[in-house]
């Protein structure tokens, strides 16, 4: 377990300094798996949002999502109007 601190550290190094994940363990003397999780953590934070709204958009029933039309194929298939030779 890392303090947060070091969290924070780590942090810092790979978004605002663009460090490697290898150089930022050996300047921290910490596991790399350590730096990893750190930095995965943070980005699984900033993307709740975005998963609490595609959990909500899953319940809706896809034809409700296209306005009705469930098949393609059951379309109104009228040709459409020609305008050649007019």
């Amino acid at each position: 377990m890392i303090s947060p601190e070091t969290r924070a550290e780590i942090r810092r190094y790979f978004d605002a300094e663009h460090w490697k994940i290898g150089t930022i363990a050996r300047e921290l003397n910490v596991h790399p798996d350590a730096v990893r999780n750190a930095i995965e953590s943070e980005r699984f934070k900033s993307m709740q949002p975005f998963a609490n709204r595609v959990a909500r958009l899953r319940r809706i029933r896809p034809a409700a999502m296209v306005g009705g039309l469930t098949d393609p194929l059951r379309r109104d298939r009228r040709p459409a109007a020609s305008t050649r030779g007019q």
